[in-house]
């Protein structure tokens, strides 16, 4: 039962990447600046059309001369680009990286769709770092801030699993316990209850 869980996992993962890539991509099209328009065939540089012969018969409202306001310079990666570097760096190995670009998304964009993945890999970049408090304390924003996503009975079942690790059975109980009350018909949930099986006193 766990290794078809897994594969479901993994395929789903995949999905999910696929198109973070392709929302990515849209980012980094949209954030390109526009080209200024060509001008007409036939007319001379910097010429206007109408041009007064002389100064005399020049307009005498100069801010319709004026040139238009510059477009404002794109104001950066968006979240799903953010997201694509991150997980690039984290599949690398490159922990540090990834954990730098993952902190970027969350301060920028808190809210965004994929704003509770870059949390539960925030973790991820500490437990594969073995820097298990910092680690625990990730998983742990990630049910606190995010406690509707399918990430959240995900991370809360990993620390309960790092407890058992540990040599501390009666929290890896209490956060198995939590996992079935909080995420009943979860994966995770019934992952839980066998390990509250194997842990029973």
């Amino acid at each position: 039962m766990r290794e078809q869980l897994i594969q479901v996992q993994e395929l789903t993962g995949q999905s999910q990447r696929r198109l973070q890539d392709l929302r990515a991509s849209l980012e980094e099209r949209d954030a390109r600046p526009a080209a200024p328009p060509a001008a007409g065939p036939g007319a001379p540089p910097n010429a206007a059309p109408n041009s007064a012969p002389n100064a005399a018969d020049a307009p005498t409202n100069t801010a319709a001369a004026d040139p238009p306001p510059a477009a404002p310079a794109p104001a950066g990666p968006g979240p799903n680009e953010l997201y694509r570097v991150a997980t690039e760096q984290y599949r690398r190995g490159s922990y540090a990286s990834a954990r730098t670009a993952f902190q970027e998304l969350l301060r920028r964009y808190p809210t965004a769709d994929v704003a509770a993945d870059a949390q539960y890999y925030l973790a991820e970049t500490y437990a594969g770092e073995r820097k298990t408090a910092a680690a625990d304390t990730a998983y742990a924003a990630v049910v606190t801030r995010y406690p509707q996503s399918s990430r959240a009975p995900t991370a809360l079942y990993k620390r309960a699993r790092a407890r058992v690790a540990a040599g501390r059975p009666a929290e890896a109980r209490t956060l198995f316990a939590e996992v079935t009350r909080r995420y009943p018909r979860s994966d995770e949930a019934a992952l839980a209850r066998e390990q509250l099986r194997d842990l029973a006193p």
